[in-house]
């Protein structure tokens, strides 16, 4: 693991123990670092230390998630809520899915509730960060 992932686990902490979710997202961290092009790792840490205040609730809203369907109304507002905690700077490092691409990966290990709801607000975050622009 580079520094920076290893300091941005550290500072999470105890914080998000006990969440199903968290586990998976250290597991998808680690591997992000693992893969990600060495010039753009640097900007995506930094993304992800920009939302670590709000992770436990990131993770409660995911984890709130398991077991209901992708249509479900509690998946828009979850997708909505998570919009407003995740920083402008995370969308930029997440391309879009097809092709079987790194994103599909990691969204295919996720819920499917808990994939619709991060892929809505991720683009709620793009639609966002290009109003400011």
């Amino acid at each position: 693991m580079s520094p920076a992932l290893t300091g941005l686990l550290a500072a999470l902490g105890d914080d998000v123990d006990g969440s199903p979710m968290a586990v998976k997202d250290r597991e998808h961290l680690v591997f992000l670092d693992t893969v990600a092009p060495h010039e753009s790792r640097g900007s995506l840490m930094a993304a992800l230390q920009a939302m670590q205040q709000h992770a436990g609730a990131v993770y409660g809203l995911l984890d709130g998630l398991v077991g209901l369907e992708p249509e479900d109304p509690q998946v828009s507002r979850a997708a909505t809520a998570l919009a407003a905690l995740l920083p402008d700077g995370l969308a930029s490092h997440v391309p879009g899915t097809g092709a079987h691409g790194l994103t599909d990966v990691l969204y295919e290990d996720l819920d499917p509730a808990q994939a619709a709801a991060v892929r809505s607000a991720l683009e709620l975050v793009k639609q966002r960060q290009e109003a400011r622009v």
